[in-house]
């Protein structure tokens, strides 16, 4: 018997891929502020780029093996993280305005977001466009027998 159930593994590889990517963001960021004095706020813009590209690449080979267009899905997958943004931070304020510490606002709004950043991959970005999808064998029709 398998260790892990199908169903298990793809939501499975979906988090260790993003924390590996918050990891790869980090380093770039720190790269960028230390060793190209980037100004932060700066440093956001290209960490953005190189973050979301990474996990567009490994979400892409190791979570959803799809052979849906990889510039198709790049462009969906970009779309998916700047909408994530812009839920995400306003969330983040509100949650902080309500009255949690922002740490715990973050873990909060971090974890809503991934399940819904998980279901529009899963759904949306790495999803094969059905002309891309090999055409069903055409079935035969009956013939009479006279």
């Amino acid at each position: 018997m398998e260790r892990w159930p199908t169903i298990a593994r793809k939501p499975l590889r979906f988090v260790i891929v993003g924390v590996w990517n918050t990891v790869f963001a980090w380093v770039a960021y720190w790269a960028l502020l230390h060793l190209f004095g980037a100004h932060y706020l700066w440093a956001t813009v290209p960490t953005f780029v190189l973050a979301t590209t990474n996990g567009w690449f490994f979400q892409r080979r190791f979570v959803f093996g799809t052979a849906a267009d990889a510039r198709v899905s790049y462009l969906r997958f970009m779309a998916v993280q700047l909408l994530y943004l812009a839920v995400g931070v306003p969330l983040l304020a509100l949650l902080v305005h309500t009255g949690l510490p922002p740490a715990l606002a973050n873990v909060f709004s971090t974890g809503c977001l991934a399940v819904a950043s998980y279901l529009a991959h899963d759904r949306f970005t790495f999803r094969a466009h059905p002309a891309a999808q090999p055409p069903a064998p055409a079935q035969e029709k009956e013939r009479p027998l006279y």
